[in-house]
Order: structure tokens, then C-alpha cells, then sequence
């Protein structure tokens, strides 16, 4: 659970939420914004618990600066999409190691 994230597990959680929001602020022809390419990275470099609290952070301050009315995707999708990268990953190590 995320209740030991270090100061460094902090730092690294405002590092990725800070740049979902730059992200999202990007536009891109065929999807929404750039911010949705780094879902992955952050649940396989932040885990399944610290990446949906960076991307809710992200998506939460992108949206508080400029709304759209596709809010649902960036408040709700997006940390949903991070959280399942990284119980993938996180399923994947543990079946490696045995621990599963």
C-alpha cells in the first residue's frame, strides 16, 4: 500500500503530475493530448498506487486551468488507465519472483 511512500516517492509523484499537466496541454491530431502517452510510463515507473495520485493530480490541475467538456476522461480514465499499468507490471514481477 502507499501508506511508506518515501520523500523521494513524493518527489517523483509531483515530477509525473506536473508533467501529465504540461502534457495535456499539447495538442494532438489524432487524440486528445500527449498527456495520455505517459499513462503507461507512470504506473511502470511510479507502481499502482503512487501513478493514479500523480495522474489525478496531473489531470485535476490541467482541467482547473483549462476545462473542456470532456472532463470525465482526464478526472476518472486516466488514473484508471495508470492504475492498470501498474498492477500489470507490478503482476507481472511478483509472478517472475514467485510471490504470486
Amino acid at each position: 500500500m502507499m501508506s511508506h511512500l518515501s520523500s523521494k516517492g513524493f518527489a517523483f509523484v509531483g515530477i509525473f503530475a506536473a508533467l501529465h499537466a504540461t502534457l495535456y496541454f499539447m495538442p494532438f491530431v489524432l487524440w486528445r493530448n500527449w498527456a495520455v502517452y505517459l499513462e503507461p510510463i507512470e504506473g511502470i515507473a511510479l507502481g499502482p498506487w503512487a501513478g493514479p495520485l500523480a495522474a489525478i493530480i496531473g489531470s485535476v490541475v490541467a482541467r482547473l486551468i483549462k476545462p473542456d467538456e470532456f472532463w470525465m476522461f482526464g478526472i476518472i480514465a486516466e488514473p484508471l488507465r495508470v492504475l492498470s499499468a501498474g498492477l500489470l507490471v507490478r503482476g507481472k514481477m511478483e509472478a517472475e519472483s514467485g510471490n504470486l
